[in-house]
């Protein structure tokens, strides 16, 4: 049995790019204390999984289910799995609970009801430091100046990984060509993703894998009638070969996140837009390409030294740190209209 000096316990209830945005912080404690308990408390059954698998730094990834008495603290009725949790979290004291949200008030009162915790630490937006930054911030302040000048001296950004090791890289590249129904803007036009494919398929030998979530069936079947429709009607004669579309493999919705990661972790390559996937494709260390419009590379990342970033000169939210405007006020056909600007074949 593995004997704790120190108990840590965070929170962060968000998407996936959220919380894969803590890791290199979550990191960071462990490497300060080793012999530590650190607990971590999330709100997807999908990326706990994923975290048991890769995170061997936490030792503990505890799932809440969205409205619980974790999200919602002063409600009067716990349900009896939030009983169970809250039982298992005061088992032993904790010494330090860390508040990766910026409500205070919540904090200290879901501290007060369920963790109480000897030391309270919250998160407070800082518009200066990356999100990867700030979350370092809340806990060691001191830290800032160094996260300022070069945050991977600090922070490890390759923080998903199993006990055995790396899985031998295949000879397959994975791209992601949707961004969820949250801001639409940030997505490349669909079209351009087609093209790409067409020229990995017909200048490179890489088996293409399509990613996506279960809530992007439409853009698969849109994805398929594309390709489909260009197959049939275009004339490949201006390649040495014509794209091979055998090694084309449409995934989208057909994988739990774990079983993409996995494919992730095998892959050469992965081209995305600023997505969950393609921050899970950084913390597993997978070379990446990605192309950003309303969402700021600085502040978000993706947190990978090697990692290339493509934005169109025309981008009018290219000088905004801090993620400003929510969505694109230069649209054409539904895409924000910097993004036809980019040729993502050329970093082929």
């Amino acid at each position: 049995m593995v004997s704790y000096n120190k108990r840590i316990v965070l929170y962060r209830i968000g998407a996936i790019g959220d919380i894969i945005h803590t890791l290199p912080f979550i990191k960071l404690i462990k490497e300060l204390n080793p012999k530590a308990c650190i607990e971590y408390i999330i709100g997807s059954d999908q990326v706990k999984a994923l975290l048991d698998k890769y995170a061997i730094y936490i030792d503990k990834v505890h799932y809440v289910k969205h409205k619980s008495i974790f999200d919602k603290p002063a409600q009067l009725f716990i349900p009896q799995e939030d009983k169970e949790l809250i039982a298992r979290l005061q088992e032993s004291p904790v010494d330090e609970f860390i508040y990766l949200h910026s409500n205070k008030l919540k904090a200290e009162f879901l501290n007060r009801r369920v963790i109480k915790a000897k030391n309270l630490y919250v998160y407070k937006r800082n518009e200066s430091l990356s999100a990867h930054a700030n979350y370092v911030t809340c806990r060691y302040p001191d830290l800032k100046e160094e996260l300022l000048e070069n945050p991977f001296n600090v922070l490890k950004h390759h923080t998903l990984q199993e006990f055995k090791g790396d899985t031998e890289k295949k000879n397959h590249i994975c791209i992601v060509p949707g961004v969820g129904k949250l801001r639409p803007s940030r997505a490349y036009p669909l079209l351009s993703w087609v093209r790409l494919i067409e020229d990995l398929l017909a200048k490179t030998d890489y088996q293409v894998n399509i990613l996506g979530g279960p809530d992007e069936k439409e853009l698969s079947l849109e994805l398929d009638k594309l390709i489909e429709h260009r197959r049939a009607n275009l004339n490949y004669g201006f390649y040495e070969r014509a794209p091979d579309f055998s090694r084309l493999f449409n995934m989208i919705g057909k994988t739990s996140l774990l079983e993409m990661a996995t494919l992730l972790k095998q892959s050469s390559q992965l081209y995305s837009a600023d997505t969950g996937t393609l921050h899970i494709a950084a913390a597993l260390d997978v070379p990446i390409t990605s192309v950003f419009s309303i969402t700021s590379e600085r502040r978000f990342g993706p947190f990978h030294p090697q990692a290339k970033i493509f934005r169109s000169n025309n981008c009018s939210c290219s000088q905004s740190f801090t993620n400003l405007p929510k969505h694109c006020q230069n649209q054409c056909a539904g895409y924000a209209k910097c993004m036809f600007d980019i040729d993502l074949s050329a970093s082929i």
